[in-house]
C-alpha cells in the first residue's frame, strides 16, 4: 500500500478518489424558499438571514458567509367559491367521473398571481400529475393517461366558459345589430 514518495496510503485523509484536497476559495448554495398566502416575503428574508448569520457565527470560521435575494414572487390562492373554480371542478368531475381532491398548495405562484394582475382576470391552476411524479426533479414525469385526462378536463372547462359567455355575447351582439352605423369619413 505505498503511495506517493513511499507513503503508506492508508496513514492519509482520502477526500475523493486521491489521498490529495483541492479546497475551494468559494462554495456557493441555492435556497428556494416557498411561503404560503398572506406571509410576507421580506419577513421571511430576514428570518432566514439571521438564520444563516447565527449559525456561521456558531462555526468560528475566519470565512464569511452572505445572503444574496435573486428573485421574489407574490403568493397566489385561488378562490374555491368563483365560477371559474366550479366550472373547472366540473370539468375534472365529467373526465374522471370523481370530484378532484382538493390539496392546498403552491402558495408561491409568481406567474398565476402576475396573471391575475395584468389581466385582471382569475388565475386557474389545474395539476395534471401526480404525487409520485417527482415534480420538479431530476427523474420528472407525466403519465400518458395523465396528460391525455388532462387536455381533455381542459376542453371540457374552455367549453362550459364559452357556454356560459354565449348569453352575455348573443346580447352584445343583438345591440351591435340593432344600432346604425356611422359612415366612415
Amino acid at each position: 500500500h505505498a503511495g506517493l514518495g513511499g507513503a503508506d496510503d492508508r496513514s492519509c485523509y482520502r477526500f475523493g478518489p486521491t489521498r490529495f484536497s483541492v479546497i475551494p476559495k468559494v462554495a456557493v448554495g441555492k435556497i428556494s424558499l416557498r411561503f404560503v398566502p398572506e406571509q410576507d416575503h421580506q419577513t421571511l428574508i430576514e428570518c432566514l438571514q439571521q438564520h444563516i448569520e447565527k449559525r456561521f457565527k456558531l462555526l468560528w470560521s475566519a470565512n464569511r458567509v452572505e445572503l444574496r435575494v435573486h428573485s421574489v414572487g407574490d403568493w397566489w390562492e385561488a378562490d374555491p367559491q368563483s365560477q371559474l373554480f366550479q366550472m373547472a371542478e366540473r370539468a375534472v368531475r365529467r373526465e374522471w367521473g370523481e370530484p378532484p381532491l382538493y390539496v392546498r398548495e403552491g402558495g408561491t405562484m409568481p406567474v398565476a398571481s402576475l396573471i391575475e394582475k395584468m389581466l385582471g382576470a382569475p388565475a386557474l391552476m389545474i395539476p395534471m400529475g401526480q404525487s409520485s411524479d417527482s415534480c420538479h426533479l431530476a427523474n420528472e414525469r407525466l403519465r400518458r393517461v395523465n396528460l391525455i385526462k388532462g387536455k381533455n378536463v381542459v376542453r371540457h372547462l374552455l367549453e362550459e366558459v364559452v357556454a356560459a359567455a354565449a348569453p352575455a355575447a348573443a346580447v352584445l351582439a343583438g345591440s351591435a345589430a340593432a344600432s346604425p352605423r356611422q359612415p366612415q369619413q
